[in-house]
């Protein structure tokens, strides 16, 4: 069955989409203003404020640079507050709506499309990271990009403006996840099923694209180093695509939350997986059934590139590779795929039937969402750091206090108050920085140009860094500390105990080592708490010393 025609109608002409777009945007407001956490602090001033801050997150983290680099302009521009922390993300995620239904409708009809958008809209894990400052949402919204000017382009568009849309887009992709390094070889092969003309185009732009990112990646695994795993990541096996699929992607992980009962019990969550791959499979046999086997097969095929990719990565040892948010990106193809499955059916009644099911569903897990916003569901819940902040802030008694925590990265304190610092972070982990730049004069020298130039660049922003550092050391009014690098109650031999303190526990992280535990702290009898506060999932305490 040949494509049905795209339309012209601009998206701001299609009533859908504007009666979507508004609850979408209103659905992804409530969290918006909330206090920032650990993982969007590396989009901040606070790790990517000043050029060697820039250089050394970009040295260490384990994504490519161009989230970090757009950040690190956009904070120049409008600065670095939670609101515009976020809409980066809030733009791309109500993006991502408008051109999934562009891109469904063209495979397939406006009414698969509408569900399709309409899925997108309401569902949770998209809620979820439309409103956080990370690169998630706009991996999301290039992809997308990336595949609607190949749709174009396969379907015989000539305009230049397509194809230049198409390579930027899937270089900002790549450049944006690693892992998206995958559709540039999994584009070329739809566009060799397809018989597309351009299919020499197209495989020459993904290896341009692939020796951009051998040219960074070579460098920097040299300079620096190439994460290929963390301690967040495991393996992808069978059980978690299903998971992925049939929990995360359809249900938010909102029914059965993590370390939590079940919402409704056992049962209700597993039987809503089973229908859903029921109506995933009812999907994919529409699409190849009704719009073409080529069709079907290209949004399969997109759908498990990712997945694919991941597991496989156990099978060459690549253990700890694998976070529901890494195969992301295939949450379109797979609401596509649903969106089939609830449409086409022989009489009307049975199609009410499946739109009624979709509504009373989407109504069910959005308000298990939001209900749960203390529970570890799409992910960790946001303790309230702001509050815990301006609550040690305005009952401190001295200028250089000390506060424990048994949660391994509370840099959302210095982050709100500037005069927090974190031992750790004024410890110094320059060791990398140092390697690279001497690396770099052993290849380049140190005198003329271009050697002497870049390394002696290089050694000034080290040591404005580290002047201003030590203006943070004169200024800092509570040195935090972490359970796992200080111990209150066994500290070294030439750090004078304070005789109070503070500590932060936070409620949805995991039992820590007992040993590493602040209620050690509060159960030693040497120690009594004097002030206990409770905020989101988060509790201060103040600690006196009383023998």
């Amino acid at each position: 069955m040949s494509t049905p025609p795209a339309t012209t109608r601009p998206w701001y002409k299609t009533p859908i989409l504007l009666g979507l777009l508004l609850p979408a945007l209103l659905l992804r407001l409530p969290g918006f203003t909330e206090s920032v956490w650990f993982d969007e602090l590396f989009t901040s001033k606070l790790r990517i404020g000043e050029p060697i801050v820039l250089a050394k997150t970009l040295a260490n983290d384990i994504h490519p640079p161009l989230y970090f680099l757009f950040m690190f302009l956009w904070n120049s521009i409008f600065g670095d507050s939670e609101i515009w922390l976020r809409l980066p993300a809030l733009l791309a995620g109500l993006g991502s709506i408008v051109l999934l239904y562009r891109i469904t409708e063209t495979w397939t009809t406006p009414g698969i499309a509408g569900i399709a958008a309409g899925l997108m809209a309401v569902s949770p894990v998209h809620i979820w990271y439309s409103g956080e400052g990370r690169p998630y949402s706009a991996n999301l919204f290039l992809m997308l990009l990336t595949l609607l000017a190949f749709q174009k382009l396969t379907a015989g568009e000539t305009k230049k403006r397509w194809f230049w849309t198409y390579a930027l887009a899937l270089f900002a992709v790549v450049f944006t996840h690693y892992y998206m390094a995958t559709f540039l070889f999994a584009l070329p092969v739809l566009a060799k099923l397809s018989g597309s003309k351009d299919f020499k185009r197209l495989t020459i732009t993904s290896v341009v694209i692939l020796g951009m990112l051998a040219l960074y990646i070579v460098p920097k695994a040299y300079f620096s180093s190439i994460p290929t795993g963390s301690q967040h990541l495991r393996a992808f096996t069978l059980p978690e695509a299903w998971n992925l699929f049939f929990n995360w992607f359809w249900l938010g992980n909102t029914l059965t939350p993590k370390a939590g009962a079940p919402v409704f019990g056992l049962f209700f969550p597993l039987a809503l997986q089973g229908a859903g791959a029921l109506f995933f499979l009812r999907g994919a046999w529409i699409l190849a059934m009704r719009f073409g086997r080529q069709h079907a097969w290209q949004v399969l095929l997109l759908l498990i590139t990712l997945p694919v990719f991941l597991f496989l990565l156990p099978l060459v040892g690549r253990d700890a590779t694998y976070i529901e948010r890494s195969a992301l990106p295939a949450l379109p193809f797979f609401l596509m795929v649903m969106a089939a499955g609830f449409t086409h059916f022989a009489a009307p009644a049975p199609a009410r039937r499946g739109l009624a099911f979709l509504g009373i569903l989407a109504t069910t897990l959005l308000a298990a969402h939001f209900a749960q916003r203390d529970a570890w569901t799409i992910y960790k819940p946001n303790p309230d750091w702001r509050g815990a902040t301006a609550y040690i802030k305005a009952n401190m008694q001295g200028k250089n206090e000390v506060l424990y925590t048994e949660y391994m990265t509370p840099s959302a304190l210095t982050y709100y108050e500037t005069t927090f610092r974190e031992a750790k972070v004024l410890a110094g982990n320059d060791d990398k920085i140092e390697r690279a730049i001497t690396r770099l004069e052993d290849k380049l020298g140190t005198e003329g140009f271009p050697g002497g130039t870049i390394t002696g660049f290089a050694r000034k922003l080290i040591n404005d860094f580290t002047a201003q550092n030590e203006g943070y050391r004169k200024s800092m009014t509570l040195l935090v500390h972490g359970l796992d690098y200080q111990d209150p109650l066994n500290l070294p031999d030439d750090v004078q105990p304070a005789p109070e303190f503070w500590a932060i526990r936070l409620s949805h992280e995991p039992q820590p080592d007992p040993k590493k535990a602040i209620q050690r702290l509060i159960d030693d009898p040497t120690l009594e708490v004097i002030d206990h506060q409770e905020f989101h999932v988060m509790e201060v305490f103040r600690l006196r010393r009383v023998n």
